[in-house]
């Protein structure tokens, strides 16, 4: 996430009946577990192709042990509520039996308030207790789980949203009449080599640390409201009052949704991709400049990293509060209504939260811990859109404007590696956001312009839906250009 305050500046993500075609889908590795009904068979995922580009689409063949979310979910008329009923495929990728799955509760951290009332393993009845300071709940297993085995975990839930903005920046409840839903429902963190990652996060920065996942959610909402989402709709029906509209959204690492009964839209369209941009009255002019300035950074990334790989990309305006100006989610980016008449900066935050579909999104990372590897790389590939749509002089403006955020804490050398929370006082921002991406700039001086571009762009199509560390980044780079760069991370990473 962007913010205008340097102070709060932040790194910045349905049980479906089986009638809808391919929405559900047997256990990874073609083995059906004894309590899933049959005409549930989790393996297909052709109703994802929706939301893939014709080139993106052999990714579903490749994540058959990715998580499966099915949600359906019931926004209350008076916005203030989401109930919902999840259920969950989830395979053990890794190499250690699981006693136990963690799934995260974010909105006990944002304001709100997330109770799950009841859980079932393979339609059974399970145990489970919250942890994490009620921001997270383990589900018991009645058994081990074994690397590669899979379960699948159905939770019922109900959100209560915020009464105000507080630790959430506006980003969760209804606000100036915009219901935005941040990281809104239960899902599964995290296992690498430190475990569960369930910690309490710090709010400058974000706090979603996920794997790639599938999810499919059904969306019980009144009519009268525009439901802006992850993904893409695959279905509707209005029923008076009330519409069930159906999104399938992923490979991503987040489902999101925003709705509002005032918005009104302009699109555009960039090879297989519609371009969405979502305004409120009276800001259409700023709504034209956004949709120009995401289809020419979806241009610039494309070609320089890859294919953007869904089929829709949107723009929602967000009643942003406590300097923050942009959220990136996949698919989708939420833009402050309050700088839609501020055309350089929207033009910038514009090009930047559109930049994490590549950097967060598509190359995962641990937000928390390593935020660098998406925010400093997403602030540099800024650069990069204002070098090819604005020539050098758009290139020297963001590294002046660099330089300028990291002269905010004296240029004082403060390691770009380190996790949110440790992070004192102004420095977050002025770190990450400033000397981050002059770090991967002094990367491309190191190795050279055209070996870095090449390093880059097959970094990016190596990784795309993996999860990346410092070390699996420095290793890369020194691998890829053969040059050892140990002192350079030395300097500005790893201090």
């Amino acid at each position: 996430m962007l913010s205008k305050n340097p102070q709060l500046l932040l790194a910045t993500s349905v049980l479906l009946f089986a009638f809808i075609a391919g929405a559900c889908s047997s256990p990874a590795r073609g083995t059906q577990n004894p309590g899933v009904p049959p005409s549930v068979k989790w393996d297909d995922l052709s109703v994802y192709k929706a939301d893939l580009v014709q080139s993106e689409e052999a990714v579903l063949a490749s994540l058959g042990d990715a998580s499966v979310y099915h949600l359906d979910l019931t926004v209350a008329p008076d916005f203030q509520s989401v109930s919902g009923n999840e259920q969950v495929r989830y395979t053990n990728q890794e190499t250690v039996d699981l006693p136990f799955v963690y799934f995260r509760l974010f909105p006990n951290e944002s304001g709100g308030k997330e109770t799950v009332s009841t859980a079932t393993v393979d339609l059974k009845a399970a145990n489970f207790e919250t942890a994490s300071s009620s921001t997270a709940i383990k589900v018991m297993l009645a058994q081990p789980l074994k690397p590669g085995a899979a379960v699948t975990i159905q939770l019922d839930f109900i959100v209560i949203m915020p009464a105000g903005t507080d630790n959430n920046f506006g980003l969760l409840g209804y606000f100036n009449n915009i219901l935005a839903l941040d990281s809104f429902f239960p899902i599964i963190p995290v296992y690498d080599d430190k475990g569960w990652h369930i910690e309490i996060t710090d709010p400058k920065g974000d706090k979603t640390y996920n794997d790639a996942a599938f999810f499919l959610a059904k969306i019980n909402a009144p009519s009268s409201m525009s439901l802006v989402a992850s993904g893409v709709e695959v279905s509707r029906e209005v029923q008076g009052s009330n519409q069930v509209v159906t999104f399938a959204d992923g490979p991503a690492r987040d489902f999101y949704l925003a709705a509002s009964n005032q918005f009104a839209r302009l699109s555009t369209t960039i090879g297989e991709t519609t371009i969405n941009s979502y305004y409120l009255p009276g800001e259409q002019t700023g709504a034209q400049k956004a949709l120009s300035v995401a289809h020419d950074a979806i241009m610039v990334y494309s070609n320089r990293f890859g294919t953007y790989p869904y089929t829709e990309f949107d723009i929602v305006p967000l009643a942003l509060t406590g300097g923050g100006i942009g959220m990136e989610y996949p698919g989708i980016v939420g833009i402050a209504v309050s700088i839609y008449d501020n055309e350089p900066l929207l033009e910038t935050t514009v090009a930047h939260e559109t930049g994490h579909q590549w950097f967060y999104d598509a190359v995962g990372n641990d937000q928390v811990n390593q935020p660098w590897l998406d925010e400093s790389m997403t602030q540099y590939i800024t650069g990069l859109y204002n070098l090819d749509i604005h020539g050098q002089a758009g290139w020297d403006s963001s590294e002046a404007e660099w330089n300028n955020f990291w002269s905010r804490v004296g240029k004082t050398e403060i390691p770009i590696g380190r996790p949110v929370a440790s992070y004192n006082g102004n420095t977050y921002g002025p770190i990450i956001y400033g000397r981050g991406p002059l770090f991967v700039a002094a990367l491309a001086d190191s190795i050279g312009a055209a070996a870095f571009n090449d390093c880059l762009q097959q970094y990016y199509l190596n990784f795309k839906w993996k999860v990346v560390t410092t070390q699996t980044y420095e290793n890369w780079f020194q691998m890829r250009s053969g040059k050892n760069l140990d002192a350079l991370f030395q300097k500005w990473v790893l201090q």
